[in-house]
């Protein structure tokens, strides 16, 4: 008791921090995506490399807020690429927003308050699932709580630096300063300082953008995609493909930039993509106004409702490989933990407004929270409002103790929260079971890649494991069997080019050249735009003498993929070949850039006699 007494901050930060660290534990040993990250935290992975590096990936604009992929890059410059040690960081960044938001409730109400809503904010599982991941939110919920505790303490100026780095970070937190300088001219307050601290570390950005395209992207030019997929006849407001384009990452980024091309009938500025598609978005908002205000309605409830929206992999399936399992549950009338802190935080919004209290936190609550509703609505979108969610949870469960008239909004709140209008599923154990599969097939455990393929077709019939299942067949040598799962995954889904492809390459790999030539030209012809599908094809006219198509093709293909490095190691090929020595030179200069320890970059420099 005399500990909990003399040091209830550091108390919440070492609660935080041991159950952090015991998490990370846990999952290294079970979680078998742990040193496999894919999608959002392997593109993170990948650009904190190039960073390094140096590379392609490092010569654009911003797509994304850059500050999370440099943190990363210093922590892999230090510790090497190691996947274990960046989220050893976010462990203690998380206890130390355990700490920070103690210190908030603190000064906002009482020292009692602020130790229970620090231990909520240790405690509470979504957040210790993100600190896990490479991904952002660890790092933002930081420097956003750090923000908000200068600007109680009035050190404005450096509110607002931490506040341009939260930016940085995640731009949507640029809504909550706008809502915020206009509140401190209304109360005459100063705004120059904390304006000049925020542009501080979002002007150096602005400049390399600048430098790198000519163009004046203040962070990022990924906006008008994210408008777009949020505001479409297609869109469920949280999935987070653009219709009509490829669903993994690299696929969907180069089909965005693809379909603007073919629009424009050339290649696009990227704010000419970022304008082409917050046009879309805006169109579809003012010929559909009813369709897109039910679409923010639902949205709205999204973001208040009790069930975790996956973004990545499936929380409720990967949970289970963790002690998670016994603090993220699901039943059908209450979803835990989020559908028990929002009713108790609604009534404590309610007591604070009626107090009339300080208002920042408020502020902050509805201005973040709101800036996501004109794009998608995820469960890691909304875990910057998890600690100042719990300091109201913590005012409304001691207002409901003082006066049971509050449980009239209580009661209505819990039941809207865990209701799941929208019948949303919780998990496709169809995918995730193809997801366990993939990352098997990836690291050569090949039985164990067959097997979970095999309980991904018990919940669903997709194409996608139907061609894993042909890989793995490939892979053991079984040409016949990996040709009727891929002729399978053709018949249930057409418009998939992977499985023609892939019939395509076994072909070529057993020199039946005509028919390696019909499947890969059709693949081509679903989707033209597959780098990999053009690669294969100018392999087929490499080993058959047709060097200038090859080339071609090649061409097409690094253009389309520009890190893939076998369409530029067979130009190279060619170019030595045809007695172009220079231009083979700067091809191997490029695959250096990717990746200088690759096989192909090594098989080049001795070609080149390096």
């Amino acid at each position: 008791m005399w500990w909990f007494e003399k040091r209830p901050g550091l108390t919440v930060f070492l609660i935080g921090l041991v159950t952090r660290i015991l998490y990370l534990i846990n999952a290294a040993l079970k979680d078998p995506l742990f040193y496999h990250p894919i999608m959002d935290p392997l593109y993170h992975h990948q650009w904190a490399q190039a960073i390094i590096r140096g590379g392609w990936l490092n010569e654009l604009p911003y797509f994304r807020a850059p500050l999370y992929p440099h943190l990363l890059a210093l922590i892999y410059l230090i510790f090497g690429p190691n996947l274990l040690i960046p989220r050893i960081v976010q462990a203690v960044l998380g206890a130390g927003s355990c700490y920070l938001i103690f210190h908030i409730a603190k000064r906002l109400s009482s020292e009692r308050h602020g130790f229970y809503t620090g231990l909520i904010t240790a405690l509470y599982p979504l957040l210790i699932y993100f600190d896990g991941e490479l991904l952002i939110p660890s790092l933002l919920i930081f420097l956003i709580l750090l923000s908000i505790l200068l600007l109680l303490k009035e050190q404005l100026f450096l509110a607002g630096l931490v506040g341009g780095l939260a930016a940085i970070t995640r731009p949507n937190v640029l809504a909550f300063f706008a809502i915020l300088f206009c509140y401190y001219l209304i109360k005459h307050k100063k705004v120059l300082p904390i304006l000049l601290g925020l542009i501080i570390p979002i002007v150096p950005v602005t400049v390399r953008n600048y430098i790198v395209s000519r163009e004046i992207i203040v962070i990022a030019w990924q906006g008008g995609i994210n408008f777009y997929i949020g505001n479409n006849p297609k869109s469920d407001g949280m999935t987070a493909i653009i219709p009509g384009t490829r669903k993994d990452w690299w696929g969907g980024y180069y089909d965005a930039r693809r379909i603007v091309a073919e629009s424009l009938g050339r290649e696009p500025s990227y704010h000419e993509i970022d304008r082409y598609w917050f046009r879309k978005g805006l169109n579809f908002i003012i010929s559909h106004p009813f369709s897109a205000l039910a679409l923010y309605l639902k949205k709205l409830y999204l973001l208040i409702g009790g069930v975790e929206i996956a973004n990545n992999r499936s929380i409720y399936f990967f949970k289970n490989f963790t002690f998670l399992k016994y603090l993220i549950i699901f039943t059908p009338i209450f979803q835990f933990p989020f559908g028990l802190l929002f009713p108790f935080a609604l009534v404590g919004l309610f007591f604070w407004i009626k107090r009339k209290k300080n208002p920042l936190p408020l502020i902050f609550v509805l201005s973040y929270g709101c800036s996501f509703l004109p794009f998608f609505i995820n469960g890691r979108y909304r875990t910057p409002l998890i600690p100042f969610l719990a300091f109201f949870a913590v005012i409304g469960y001691t207002a409901i103790r003082r006066d049971r008239k509050f449980l009239f909004v209580f009661l209505p709140a819990a039941i809207l929260s865990n209701a799941n209008l929208f019948q949303l599923p919780l998990t496709n154990y169809a995918q995730d079971h193809l997801t366990l599969a993939g990352y098997y097939f990836e690291q050569g455990k090949l039985n164990r890649a067959y097997e979970e393929a095999n309980l991904s077709l018990r919940y669903g019939d997709l194409s996608e494991t139907h061609a894993l299942l042909g890989r793995i067949h490939s892979r053991l040598g079984n040409l016949n069997l990996a040709i009727k799962e891929y002729r399978r995954a053709i018949t249930l889904n057409p418009s998939l080019p992977e499985p023609y492809l892939n019939i395509g390459n076994l072909f070529a790999r057993s020199n039946i050249i005509d028919s390696a030539f019909k499947y890969i030209r059709a693949a081509c012809k679903i989707d033209p735009y597959n780098g990999r599908a053009l690669n294969s094809l100018g392999n087929l006219c490499f080993t058959t003498g047709r060097l200038e198509q090859a080339e071609t093709l090649y061409l097409r293909a690094s253009r389309l993929e520009p890190d893939y490095l076998s369409p530029l190691y067979h130009l190279a090929l060619i170019y030595l070949r045809t007695g172009r020595y220079d231009s083979a030179l700067t091809i191997y200069n490029r695959l250096v850039r990717i990746d200088p320890a690759s096989k192909l970059t090594v098989s080049l420099r001795r070609r080149l006699g390096l």
